[in-house]
């Protein structure tokens, strides 16, 4: 009996994705790299996701498949988590895909490298996946991860990392299913946390397919508060992640002012509890909104609409 483990495990959760889900299977399946297993985590999807998830289980013995009751995107991830099998996972929403030898260059320079997570950035397209071409790709760069957090550059996306597998057993750590937005950033947060070498990679292998039925792009002012009061938390429990924390914060409150679907007095709570501090990577913009909002938030919600108008 083979008991050999792959290298590294995909975990894909599935809802809804009946348009999408070969592309992402097959952008796997192409992989100049053999040795992996594809986790299809069926979040009790509705339409046929499901049964094309079976169709390629059935042709593929890499490809596994999980039927669940619908309970949201990172409870899926974690069930992926909880069978995984390879020494390494990296994640890949079922609309996305990756380029044909991503798995082939990130599982040969982790073991190189000897990290415990690897890093690199996110292409968004409408484009439609056909590109079998096989890039030269130019090596990255390792890194102290305490100084790779300290120097506030490191990736928020889940699908642009690739984590050893060790270190979210050994840490049991989890994607947290309260919240809907922001929950890749506290995991990959977590992950790095645990983590002592960092590789840093800067080509695009993963493709992001900008969906406009996503959840980022339909999020409720009420959904992000959630975020913003666990985002709030873990900044107050490690600062170390304060300067990329009070960014998403940030983003966080222009929107909920754009959607103006809550009072004004509760956004002004709401901008009270982030305390975002000012740098580098705001604008002028930005570091005006934010100067406002933590001496008279209302004055940067009004800020905001004269902004907003003006641009109009």
């Amino acid at each position: 009996m083979n008991n050999i483990k792959p290298k590294i495990s995909i975990i894909v959760p599935v809802y809804k994705a009946e348009k999408y889900i070969h592309r992402c299977v097959d952008s796997i399946i192409a992989q100049t790299a053999s040795d992996f297993e594809l986790l299809l985590i069926n979040d009790g999807s509705p339409d046929d996701s499901g049964k094309f998830c079976d169709e390629y289980a059935n042709i593929d013995k890499r490809v596994k498949v999980c039927h669940k009751e619908n309970s949201g995107v990172s409870a899926a991830r974690n069930t992926g988590l909880d069978i995984m099998n390879g020494e390494f996972v990296l994640f890949l929403d079922s609309d996305d895909w990756l380029d044909i030898n991503c798995l082939e260059f990130c599982i040969n320079e982790m073991i190189r490298t000897g990290a415990d997570m690897m890093q690199f950035p996110t292409e968004r397209t409408n484009k439609e996946y056909n590109d079998t071409t096989i890039r030269e790709i130019k090596r990255g760069k390792t890194f102290d991860t305490s100084k790779y957090i300290a120097a506030d550059d490191f990736f928020v996306c889940i699908g642009g990392s690739v984590i050893r597998t060790d270190i979210i057993r050994s840490n049991n750590i989890r994607f947290r299913s309260d919240i809907k937005l922001a929950e890749d950033q506290l995991f990959i947060m977590e992950c790095l946390r645990f983590s002592q070498l960092v590789y840093r990679l800067d080509y695009p292998f993963y493709k992001y397919y900008i969906n406009e039925a996503s959840a980022t792009n339909n999020s409720k002012s009420y959904t992000m508060i959630d975020s913003i009061n666990a985002l709030v938390e873990y900044k107050n429990k490690y600062p170390i992640y304060e300067s990329r924390i009070d960014y998403t914060l940030y983003y966080f409150l222009w929107n909920i002012i754009k959607n103006n679907d809550i009072p004004h007095t509760q956004v002004c709570r709401v901008i009270n509890k982030t305390k975002i501090k000012d740098n580098r990577k705001f604008s002028k913009v930005e570091k005006i909104f934010i100067f406002l909002g933590n001496r008279i938030p209302i004055l940067s919600i009004y800020f905001f609409k004269i902004y907003k108008f003006l641009k109009s």
